[in-house]
């Protein structure tokens, strides 16, 4: 039976880094959260995520430019198709 410092000898020739656990540090606690609950056990307010979304490029987010004649068109195209499926009732 190997001793641990053995075990952990035969790892760092391996070519791993071997380091102690980090200790939790004692922190006060959080207070209330946005809706004035307290924050759940699992919260952790250090957390980063790992991968950042890349930003939109202008011309990603941008489309082609419409004109106020084209979405005007498109209004009246869009409430006539509207009207055909709720009729509106008349008032007697």
């Amino acid at each position: 039976m190997t001793t641990l410092e053995e075990a952990l000898a035969v790892v760092r020739t391996a070519g791993f880094k071997v380091t102690k656990p980090r200790a939790k540090k004692v922190t006060a606690p959080l207070g209330l959260n946005a809706i004035g609950k307290p924050y759940g056990t699992n919260f952790d307010p250090n957390y980063k995520m790992r991968y950042r979304t890349p930003p939109l490029k202008r011309t990603q987010s941008v489309g082609p430019g419409i004109t106020p004649e084209k979405w005007a068109l498109m209004c009246k195209l869009a409430q006539a198709e509207w009207n055909k499926t709720h009729p509106v009732a008349v008032a007697a």
